[in-house]
């Protein structure tokens, strides 16, 4: 038996999947002490299998849905059993056709080629034509730092043959699991209650016989018509438009069409459909470089591989060996959405910072001698500021014996929607009173009818149990000397005000933030953590 910790360390309440191995046939998840949890068993995708830096030998994952609060936990126990493997039924589908579906989304596979044909928005009732490929560019020249394609068009990793694709269904996920080639594999997902498709795709090792540097990418074609322009992110933050083959002359005589077109992509790459008013998102959940060199088209690099030094700096090839000396697979993912494109603006943003900082999950193995909601506890000074993670530690003589910790939350109620906390945590060990607080307005001016408007809240209605007794504004890297003059700058945008040194010095605790506005406060606060119990008491 042992313990799964899950922490949401947003500021909004999140719906998230949990997801790990486990060894025998079946589990038994409870939350509290009379509360069963629904789950659902899947296979480890095959390549997962193969990976040699695995250190399991687990088949199987449980996965099951939690409801968290803003910066909350919850705790569950988990007994793995010995039982037998019940037969799944399938559900007869059409002789041609395979798909996939949720209560926003669905999916269409041709069975015979094992391809993705089409999604479709269930809600607006939308579809579009849309395949995915991984294929790669070779390179005669490449390294760590440089990327040139020998070729416009890439090699596709199946070009005429079927994918092989099998299906699994439950209650929580339906899952497409499909094999391109000996190297190349992927699962897509459709979660309950999700607005997304997950593409996990596993690709490697990656072998050249002439030792050309290989670039692996995921190609996603639709029959959006989006012309010459897509969207990417700048550094997670704002959007910037980009437009294909928008370079100087110097850089056309280059002839490097692809890689003059690629970009980095923090966070998200879209293309907009003005007629249809349709957007096709992809939300890669590490930065990749990406593109879209064709209408209705994107695509995002996954793997590289080089076998030589490009000279800049580095002073080798990127050439990871990996335990086998096979070179390394990865794994990663990537959440397709499609929708309306004023109901994506507010979707994405929100769904960005949901997938970059999921929440955290901690495993700790439960003494048969304790109890659940005593065996363990959660030192809450090293909590309530959010450093992402959890401490945990074995019950003392310090610690009531009668605190239930199997949920949590620390702020009265969830934010609004386009404000996110960047930081909170202790602004010093030795000042254990004051707190660094970083806050953040997502979204940029006119980017959504409501959403990017001005918002005003107070820091006293912020934080169950932890008073705020008084607030100074600072800089972003918290060194801002107040006896320091500015320099006054002329700007034609009045809605960027000067920065006021009378505002350093909070007394109303009334903060206002303005799109794409970061402000950093330091709160003096006075915390009592034990009266947690009593709102817990009041609570259940």
């Amino acid at each position: 038996m042992f313990c799964v910790s899950v922490y949401n360390s947003l500021g909004w309440s999140v719906t998230t999947t949990v997801r790990f191995p486990i060894t025998k046939c079946s589990v038994v998840i409870s939350h509290g002490l009379n509360d069963t949890i629904p789950f659902q068993l899947v296979p480890v995708a095959k390549k997962i299998l193969e990976i040699p830096e695995r250190n399991t030998r687990a088949e199987t994952e449980v996965i099951f849905q939690v409801t968290l609060g803003a910066m909350a936990y919850k705790t569950f126990s988990v007994q793995q059993i010995q039982c037998k493997m019940a037969p799944q039924p399938h559900k007869q589908e059409k002789k041609n056709e395979l798909s996939i579906e949720n209560e926003y989304l669905k999916l269409y596979f041709s069975r015979s080629s094992g391809r993705l044909l089409a999604l479709r928005n269930k809600e607006t009732k939308k579809n579009v034509r849309l395949t995915q490929d991984f294929a790669y560019y070779e390179s005669y020249k490449g390294g760590a730092y440089s990327f040139t394609a020998a070729s416009f068009k890439p090699v596709s990793f199946s070009p005429s043959g079927p994918v092989l694709i099998t299906k699994n269904k439950g209650s929580i996920v339906e899952e497409i699991h499909q094999t391109f080639n000996e190297s190349v594999s992927q699962v897509v997902r459709l979660y309950r209650g999700e607005k997304f498709a997950e593409f996990q795709w596993i690709v490697g090792p990656m072998n050249s016989s002439n030792e050309h540097a290989v670039q692996v990418i995921s190609r996603y074609t639709s029959d959006l018509n989006s012309g010459q322009i897509f969207y990417t992110d700048s550094n997670g933050r704002e959007t910037m438009e980009r437009r294909r083959y928008n370079r100087t002359l110097i850089d056309r005589l280059r002839q490097d069409t692809v890689s003059s077109n690629y970009y980095p992509v923090t966070s998200s790459i879209y293309i907009q459909d003005h007629q249809n008013d349709l957007q096709l998102t992809i939300l890669p959940d590490r930065c990749q470089g990406g593109s879209s060199l064709n209408s209705g088209q994107m695509e995002l690099m996954v793997h590289r591989r080089t076998f030589t030094d490009d000279n800049f700096g580095v002073e080798e090839p990127l050439n990871e060996l990996g335990r086998d000396n096979q070179g390394v697979i990865y794994t990663g993912k990537h959440f397709v959405c499609l929708d309306t494109i004023e109901r994506s603006a507010g979707m994405i943003k929100h769904l960005t910072k949901v997938k970059q900082l999921e929440p955290t999950v901690m495993f700790t193995p439960v003494s048969p001698r304790s109890k659940l909601d005593s065996a363990f506890k959660i030192r809450l000074p090293n909590v309530a500021p959010v450093n992402r993670t959890l401490y945990l530690m074995d019950s003392g003589p310090h610690m009531d014996p009668s605190f239930n910790f199997t949920f949590q939350s620390f702020l009265v109620g969830p934010l609004p929607d386009n404000i996110h906390v960047v930081t909170l945590d202790y602004f010093s060990q030795e000042s254990p009173h004051l707190f660094l607080l970083r806050l953040e307005h997502i979204f940029e001016v006119d980017e959504h009818p409501v959403l990017s408007e001005a918002v005003m809240f107070s820091l006293d209605e912020l934080f169950i149990n932890l008073a705020v007794v008084q607030v100074w504004e600072t800089t972003l890297g918290v060194y801002l000397n107040p006896n320091t003059e500015k320099l006054n700058w002329t700007s034609r945008d009045l809605k960027s005000p000067q920065f006021s040194y009378s505002n350093i010095h909070y007394l109303t605790k009334t903060i206002l933030l303005r799109p794409m506005e970061i402000k950093t406060f330091i709160l003096k606060v006075v915390f009592d953590p034990w009266k947690i119990q009593e709102e817990l008491t009041t609570n259940v």
